[in-house]
């Protein structure tokens, strides 16, 4: 072929190569062989996953237990030569009696970063704009700007540990009103800090981005972390009220499922829905990651109990991190948080850690903490932690 393959690539691709931003995810890492790796390399018996935010104890016991009362490999033999539902009928209806939500405003995709780069193309193109609070979740970055859209940046200030404050609200209200930006993107808690925004604040930009013609996606991935035993502290209150609101969970981090990549958006906003669809693979997923699914929000005990597992964990670390001087983080509400070395750059300490076996994300690089060395920290159990803090001791 004489033509470079590139130049007959649609512009919306071409797009996409170029505006790439770097993410704690790089494209070319292998995770099994990087752990592999360094189990060889440092003839490791045992690796600590502090890199991956997602539930150190698993998935819900329910699920081994229904699995165990029920034919499960005949009932797979038998699903292989079907297509899944994909309405995803019996799984809506769960989560709908769950949240007091209309089981026709879910949109379920194959994990949240297919929602996210779904709902960018449905919004962005070249010349657009969109609004982005930093530091935030590196995807909503990565996949706006493959678009060819422009980037508001509203930084979150260091010297108020990142967290959200009077100012950030007001520069985020003055940006949709000057700036016209057709999407905001929000984490709720914030990753990577796991710092909680409070719902007043949430709703005064989701009004005022309302008058201007503006969406609002709040990303609730860690929710399950700041919800209370007798009630769910959502976005979800303000759906009725407010069509350019939509908001996404998933079954991947407090749930301890992220291989069945179930994700789900929830709106009131009818075409918002049909557009989303639209781009929707038809069957993003299998019959067993639905079967999983389906059982594992039945059982939100489990997700009780991990919530207060977890709190009571992370209580304890970061005690054990007071005690090191060498070493700050941030306090956060949900099971991930920051942290740095006073002494090391991020990818020093990372190349100390990982020779103990430590893995953890480095976040260096993404908008909003460029240079300031912070590492991101998943909350495991008390053994974990504790080898965690005892080895930065040394540092």
């Amino acid at each position: 072929m004489n033509i470079p393959t590139q130049r007959l690539f649609n512009i919306q691709t071409q797009m996409a190569l170029l505006n790439r931003v770097e993410s704690y995810l790089g494209e070319d890492d292998d995770e099994y062989n990087k752990i592999r790796d360094t189990i060889k390399k440092y003839k490791l018996r045992k690796v600590y996953k502090f890199d991956i935010g997602r539930n150190c104890d698993g998935f819900s016991p329910l699920i081994k237990e229904v699995m165990g009362q029920t034919d499960l490999l005949k009932e797979a033999v038998e699903n292989l030569v079907d297509y899944p539902d994909n309405h995803y009928r019996l799984l809506t209806s769960y989560l709908s009696k769950l949240y007091g939500v209309k089981p026709d405003w879910f949109v379920v995709g194959a994990g949240l970063e297919n929602m996210i780069d779904i709902l960018a193309r449905v919004f962005l193109s070249n010349s657009d704009k969109y609004l982005l609070p930093v530091p935030n979740f590196s995807l909503f970055e990565e996949f706006s700007s493959r678009t060819g859209a422009t980037p508001i940046y509203v930084y979150l200030k260091k010297e108020d540990d990142y967290r959200w404050t009077s100012e950030t609200t007001n520069d985020i209200v003055g940006s949709i009103k000057n700036l016209a930006p057709k999407i905001i993107w929000i984490s709720n808690p914030i990753n990577p800090t796991g710092q909680f925004i409070p719902h007043n604040i949430i709703e005064k930009i989701i009004k005022t981005a309302d008058q201007y013609n503006c969406f609002v996606v709040v990303d609730e991935a860690y929710g399950e972390y700041t919800d209370k035993d007798d009630r769910f502290v959502t976005c979800y209150d303000f759906l009725e009220k407010y069509s350019n609101l939509l908001v996404l969970r998933t079954l991947s981090k407090i749930y301890g499922l992220p291989s069945i990549r179930i994700g789900y958006m929830v709106s009131k906003n009818r075409e918002l829905d049909k557009a989303v669809s639209l781009y929707r693979q038809y069957f993003p997923f299998s019959w067993f990651s639905l079967f999983v699914g389906q059982i594992s929000v039945v059982d939100q005990e489990y997700v009780a109990n991990s919530r207060r597992k977890n709190t009571e964990r992370k209580t304890k670390l970061f005690k054990h991190l007071d005690k090191i001087p060498s070493i700050e983080y941030l306090p956060s509400e949900s099971s991930v948080f920051l942290l740095k070395s006073k002494t090391l750059t991020a990818e020093e300490l990372i190349n100390k850690l990982e020779p103990k076996g430590i893995f953890v994300a480095n976040h260096n690089m993404i908008t909003g903490l460029k240079g300031e060395n912070f590492v991101r920290i998943t909350v495991q159990n008390n053994e974990n932690n504790e080898y965690l803090a005892a080895t930065l001791k040394i540092f």
